[in-house]
């Protein structure tokens, strides 16, 4: 064993050490000051280690230690708080939409694209819920996150203004192509790529090519027949899409809950 993996897996060994000795039951606090004794290069390794663990899994399934989890939430916090609530970023870059826990669409979605770091992606949320692999799915996914609010929005053919949205309730809206030329106009861009809504093709236009919707977990629920669709953002800021077509996908039960 190569001596970069040897330590590698001493770390690992060490930190499972700890969750033998309970330190489960340590305070938050106390966690944290543990958690946070760790170097930079003493997390990327133990991150590295959850991935490939997850990645060489059979099944689709690896058992984590609860203080594992509690440690990649820690760094992940880090990270968020390290973010603005706006991150800008450069093309080449990939935007996904919804995953839902579909472990199988990611990493088909990564073969087909490329796994990171050779392509870069940007997920709009909602990893987790409703499918079986959600803690996998949110771990790989970890490093691309973008945080933004699930409270709205739908886009309402031509309709005006926000109106509550009846299929979701509670405070979310739905929205007006006068309401998106108004904030296309506000942040000087040109369209907005967003997720939450199932479309057939894993992509959809609305408003005249000035939003597309992007959904990844393809078969949604077991009950939809939709494809899985991924926007390319080109260097030069060229949008196109990529897409797994259901047909392909008929035979692979996984997605379904």
């Amino acid at each position: 064993m190569p001596r970069q993996a040897e330590k590698s897996s001493a770390n690992t060994e060490a930190f499972d050490d700890a969750v033998i000795k309970k330190e489960i039951t340590l305070s938050k606090e106390d966690r944290d000051k543990l958690f946070a004794a760790k170097s930079h290069s003493e997390n990327i390794m133990f991150i590295q280690n959850i991935i490939l663990a997850i990645l060489n899994a059979r099944g689709l399934t690896k058992t984590l230690y609860p203080m594992q989890i509690l440690r990649i939430f820690y760094i992940a916090r880090q990270i968020f708080e390290e973010q603005g609530r706006m991150v800008e970023l450069e093309g080449p870059v990939r935007v996904c939409g919804d995953i839902h826990g579909q472990y199988g669409d990611l990493i088909r979605i990564f073969n087909f694209c490329g796994f990171p770091p050779d392509s870069n992606y940007l997920f709009l949320g909602d990893y987790v819920d409703r499918g079986r692999h959600s803690m996998e799915v949110l771990i790989l996914c970890l490093a691309y996150e973008i945080r933004y609010s699930n409270n709205f929005f739908m886009l309402r053919g031509k309709a005006l203004g926000f109106e509550p949205n009846k299929d979701r309730g509670g405070n979310a809206l739905t929205f007006g192509s006068d309401v998106l030329d108004e904030f296309l106009e506000i942040l000087g861009v040109d369209m907005i790529i967003r997720g939450h809504q199932v479309v057939q093709d894993g992509y959809a236009f609305n408003a005249g090519r000035k939003c597309v919707t992007v959904f990844l977990a393809a078969y949604y629920l077991g009950q939809f027949d939709n494809a899985a669709g991924v926007c390319f953002v080109s260097e030069g800021l060229e949008v196109s899409f990529e897409q797994l077509k259901p047909e392909t996908l008929k035979h692979d039960k996984s997605n379904n809950p």
